[in-house]
């Protein structure tokens, strides 16, 4: 078992991370602004898998219209979108529009 903890871009850095942002970027500047504190964590659980595994989990769980009535259980977090961070067992992954990056 890994103990998943959903973190999201705090309002303001929403717009400035998506405006700023560029592609091969995002993982980068979602760092920054985690360790600047521009997250806000949603929700803690705990998840079968285990690393990026978890992470992919998480995404699907968030975004599968087929897993809606799972995902109620979280009802914090609606979907998982780029550069929200799904943070397993202390390494952080980031979620890119291609891909994740991943930093501790």
């Amino acid at each position: 078992m890994a103990k998943v903890k959903i973190h999201r871009l705090a309002d303001g850095n929403y717009m400035r991370f998506h405006r700023d942002a560029r592609i091969h970027e995002q993982g980068q500047k979602a760092e920054a602004l985690f360790k600047a504190g521009g997250h806000v964590q949603l929700v803690e659980f705990e998840i079968e898998l285990t690393g990026q595994l978890a992470a992919e989990e998480v995404f699907d769980l968030f975004n599968n219209p087929a897993r809606f009535e799972e995902s109620l259980e979280y009802a914090v977090v609606p979907d998982f979108c780029t550069g929200d961070i799904a943070e397993v067992d202390g390494v952080k992954f980031v979620c890119c529009s291609i891909g994740w990056h991943e930093f501790n």
